[in-house]
């Protein structure tokens, strides 16, 4: 049993996800990404074990918005998501 501040823990499991913009594929390998940028952290700055942290990405799956969002648009469940859509990055 591990500590990580006041939480014991056997093992972490870092998870990540992206909205719905983008095709599935990009956005899955983007919330993998996410989930291994937070392991990262945990094990260079807050002195986890690395084998004691496991990835994994959901890409757009299991969206906050539930089923609330499908087949309206973007602006309909996310105006700042519509928003960053018609911005340049």
């Amino acid at each position: 049993m591990a500590k990580l501040g006041n939480v014991k823990y056997d093992v972490i499991v870092a998870v990540g996800y992206t909205d719905r913009i983008g095709n599935e594929g990009y956005n899955k390998r983007l919330s993998v990404r996410r989930a291994n940028a937070v392991k990262s952290y945990l094990v260079a700055n807050k002195g986890v074990d690395a084998s004691n942290v496991f990835v994994d990405g959901k890409g757009e799956a299991n969206p906050v918005t539930g089923t609330t969002c499908i087949g309206k648009g973007m602006s309909a469940c996310n105006p700042i998501v519509a928003l960053r859509s018609r911005l340049p990055l």
